[in-house]
């Protein structure tokens, strides 16, 4: 015993074991940094940023074209669409209220009806009517508020100061137009 433990310390067998572990410690630290620079090169490539959603939610009831309702942490949260506005279909005021506000309406409806959501907010959170304001993305990160004007049920509405994506969304109306 006296000689592998003289053989072990002598021969800078300690020396040898920490420099292997420092040595796969820098390995393992290097696999990670290419596992984080790979992850924000995928998200690089989105044509807006995506690392601010905040999700998913269960989307508990569809209100119009552009008013859902959502269960955050348990509370159902009306959130109304930033940047897109669908024409009328459950205005108190009849009159306001049109075929393609239905069809808006139902449009959004089988999109995101019983469905998960991710929510990105702009710069205010609320409006005058306590709606939470919000982008939203489907579980894939589709966006919804992008495909509502791509598929023709919405059209840009951008109220300042809530104009992270509204240069996309007006570009993709001009796309989209027929």
């Amino acid at each position: 015993m006296r000689i592998l433990r003289y053989f072990f310390f002598r021969s800078g067998a300690a020396k040898f074991s920490k420099l292997v572990l420092y040595s796969a410690f820098l390995i393992i630290l290097g696999f990670v940094g290419i596992k984080l620079y790979s992850s924000n090169i995928s998200v690089q490539s989105s044509p807006w940023t995506l690392p601010n959603l905040n999700g998913p939610y269960k989307v508990t009831r569809v209100i119009d074209g552009d008013t859902i309702e959502v269960s955050l942490d348990g509370v159902c949260t009306t959130v109304r669409l930033l940047g897109i506005d669908t024409p009328e279909s459950v205005n108190p005021d009849v009159s306001k209220n049109c075929e393609e506000g239905i069809v808006a309406s139902n449009f959004t409806k089988s999109l995101l009806n019983d469905t998960y959501v991710y929510l990105e907010y702009d710069q205010e959170l609320t409006d005058n009517y306590g709606r939470t304001l919000a982008y939203v993305y489907l579980e894939d990160k589709t966006f919804v508020n992008e495909l509502l004007i791509k598929e023709g049920y919405a059209k840009p509405l951008i109220i300042e100061p809530n104009v992270m994506h509204a240069d996309i969304l007006i570009e993709r109306s001009t796309q989209y137009e027929d």
